[in-house]
């Protein structure tokens, strides 16, 4: 990934900054500002950019950009706002288990929103038990989290998957998840982990509830399958009517694509 300084996406008026988006693929404790923070709702991080030869230290970096965000708004004066997401979406092609639940588990204890798959949870933090029963220790661990999401991918052939997840809504003690999107006709499936996230942010952002949530994450990770690249192209309107057509008790439309 090409090196890159923080841009704004899109913009509104100097008086409405808290619906700017900014874009550091590349990030850095230097290159986060007291007023990106001051007018956010939420800040998401990851531990999966691939940019050796500028950030040989990311996942330093990365805990360097929670913490700032941390203490800028808890130890600097300032009330905190944005709550924190963190998609661990490890890669052993990047650093090694244990390098990875070393870092990890210094970015924890900030850690409000965390998207973490079965696996990482079972292997790399050694939890045992229903998945139900694992999100509810580990947030006993790491008494920050509020909200605990796991996908759940069925590989039925390399072009045919089911997909769906399941979210822990701590404060309520309350889990969620949906019936999957099953017999997905895969064409690429780089990036649906991506805009699974993407999706239950804006749920989450949208609505305040866990439900909502899973709806709009399944359907962006079902959607991003079916398409080529490693981003989902659509609009909101295309992921409601895959959600309407999803929960429909009647025949599903074909059409929605």
């Amino acid at each position: 990934m090409p090196y890159r300084n923080p841009r704004v996406i899109c913009t509104r008026a100097e008086h409405q900054r808290d619906s700017s988006v900014y874009d550091l693929p590349c990030p850095s404790v230097e290159r986060i500002t007291l007023l990106v923070i001051e007018n956010c709702r939420l800040a998401r991080c990851s531990t999966d950019y691939e940019c050796p030869d500028t950030c040989p230290n990311l996942p330093l970096d990365q805990i360097l950009q929670c913490s700032k965000i941390y203490f800028i708004t808890r130890k600097g004066g300032y009330q905190r706002r944005a709550d924190i997401s963190f998609d661990v979406n490890y890669r052993a092609t990047l650093w090694s288990e244990e390098e990875a639940k070393a870092t990890i588990e210094r970015v924890l204890p900030l850690i409000n929103i965390l998207f973490i798959s079965e696996e990482t949870l079972r292997r790399m933090f050694g939890m045992t038990g229903d998945l139900k029963d694992v999100h509810r220790d580990f947030a006993k661990k790491y008494p920050s989290l509020k909200v605990i999401a796991s996908t759940k991918r069925t590989v039925i052939s390399p072009q045919k998957h089911s997909f769906t997840s399941l979210i822990y809504d701590v404060g309520e003690d309350r889990h969620f998840t949906e019936p999957e999107y099953g017999n997905i006709d895969v064409v690429d499936r780089i990036g649906s982990g991506d805009a699974y996230v993407a999706g239950a942010l804006y749920g989450l952002l949208r609505f305040g509830r866990i439900d909502e949530a899973a709806k709009y994450g399944n359907a962006m990770a079902a959607l991003k399958n079916t398409v080529n690249g490693d981003m989902t192209v659509c609009d909101l309107r295309d992921i409601e009517r895959i959600i309407a057509s999803h929960n429909s008790t009647g025949p599903k439309n074909e059409m929605i694509r």
